[in-house]
């Protein structure tokens, strides 16, 4: 446990002090008050509560009630016809097998610190989950473990039996003060986070968000945050056709393969058209783990590298590739003057060549070197870089589908947990 920011340092950081939703006690909806951690569509109400049903989308969001009663019941809508549009135009183009197990969501279930999983599938799209309880003072946190690509789901309503709503839980960033914001792709999304060598493919019961590099470091500090991830998100290079060869439409890209600057803005990460509050969380540190995969389908020289049936194409000349990198940032900084925004860099050098394939490594590298370099140039303060070092990674054998296992996830945590304390050590605080 961390020990909450000062009073000095809180009154820095006055600007950033909007902490996550809480919706307020009322009788308008069955789920009485509840603390709203991460994103969610439609979001509040101009009174600031949160009626349901209430869109889950983003991986490591979060819901949790304080109640008192014998029995409690949730519902949870993940059937394909009630998502807004996009997702079902996902489904339709993802090809057959894809859009077979489209849409999925797995929700971890936390009752007096008692954790179950359970989930939403095609086969079984509303999930109802009961639980009856001894009389007195309980608990409940919902957390979606999944990403975003994976699907989304209504919670519908959430009723408590033989009681009442008690006044909502703090979470751990309202009582510390912190907040943080990751962005990247499946590495960060947790894709493989819940498997091992045994996986075939990057199926989504094999991820699990809160086993994480990003969650766990939110933990360390005791940190609200936001996991903005997709699997094959690119800064500058999406994915332009389905498996069976046919391009998609502009439209069709945008939700299939949207780029990371894309998905910053979104409420549901799927529609654009959502747009979400910005304000309404503002973190204080903001890391950038994107940019791998604009190196996946790339020939540079005479060399070349073709994955899971994606265009080879030349790699984006560094000069283009850097002013889509500034934008992106300004357009963080715009949203957040204040924060301090780490751009974290993936040792493929070492262990993880292998996985990129040794023609990508270096091009990777060196473009995540001059785009902080780029930063500094432009004129962009309060930013960092952090290169990952892979030595330490000793369960690669263990990876799933070449994605990191939870304990290679642990490891970067250790280096992410150094690194801000080292460099920002007043908001980090001291042990307990």
């Amino acid at each position: 446990m961390r020990r909450p920011i000062g009073p000095a340092l809180r009154l820095l950081l006055a600007s950033s002090l909007l902490a996550v939703g809480v919706a307020a006690a009322a009788a308008a909806h069955p789920s009485g008050s509840g603390t709203w951690v991460g994103r969610f569509w439609p979001g509040p109400s101009p009174d600031g509560s949160m009626p349901l049903p209430q869109l889950m989308t983003w991986a490591a969001s979060s819901v949790s009630w304080a109640f008192s009663g014998s029995n409690i019941t949730v519902v949870i809508d993940g059937s394909l016809a009630s998502l807004p549009p996009a997702h079902q135009t996902r489904a339709a183009v993802a090809g057959a097998a894809a859009a077979a197990a489209l849409p999925w969501c797995s929700f971890q279930f936390v009752l007096d610190g008692q954790a179950s999983v359970a989930v939403t599938r095609p086969a079984a799209p509303v999930l109802t989950w009961t639980r009856q309880l001894a009389p007195g003072k309980h608990t409940l946190t919902i957390t979606k473990i999944n990403q975003a690509a994976g699907g989304s789901a209504w919670l519908q309503s959430v009723a408590v039996g033989g009681g009442t709503f008690l006044p909502p839980p703090q979470s751990p960033g309202q009582a510390s003060g912190r907040r943080m914001l990751f962005m990247g792709d499946s590495y960060t999304a947790g894709s493989g986070s819940a498997g091992n060598s045994s996986c075939t493919n990057l199926a989504f019961e094999n991820e699990d968000a809160l086993r994480t590099y990003a969650m766990a470091t939110a933990r360390h500090f005791d940190a609200d945050a936001q996991l903005l991830a997709w699997a094959g998100a690119g800064l500058n290079v999406p994915v332009r056709r389905q498996a069976s060869g046919r391009l998609f439409t502009a439209a069709e890209r945008e939700i299939v393969s949207p780029l990371m600057a894309e998905l910053f803005s979104r409420a549901d990460a799927l529609t654009a058209s959502t747009q979400a509050n910005l304000q309404s969380f503002i973190p204080q540190i903001v890391v950038l783990a994107a940019g791998t995969n604009d190196f996946r389908g790339v020939k540079i020289g005479t060399e070349s590298h073709h994955l899971e049936g994606e265009d080879l194409a030349e790699v984006v000349p560094i000069d283009a590739w850097l002013d889509k990198w500034e934008a992106y940032v300004r357009q963080i900084r715009a949203a957040y003057p204040g924060a301090a925004i780490i751009t974290l860099v993936w040792p493929f050098e070492q262990q993880l060549a292998g996985v990129q394939g040794p023609f990508k490594t270096p091009a990777y590298l060196q473009y995540m070197a001059a785009a902080h370099t780029r930063l500094h140039m432009a004129g962009i303060q309060n930013t960092h870089l952090l290169q990952i070092v892979g030595e330490s990674f000793n369960s690669i054998q263990n990876w799933c589908y070449r994605h990191p296992d939870a304990a290679t996830h642990a490891k970067v945590a250790e280096q992410l947990i150094r690194f801000i304390t080292a460099v920002f050590p007043a908001w980090a605080g001291a042990a307990a």
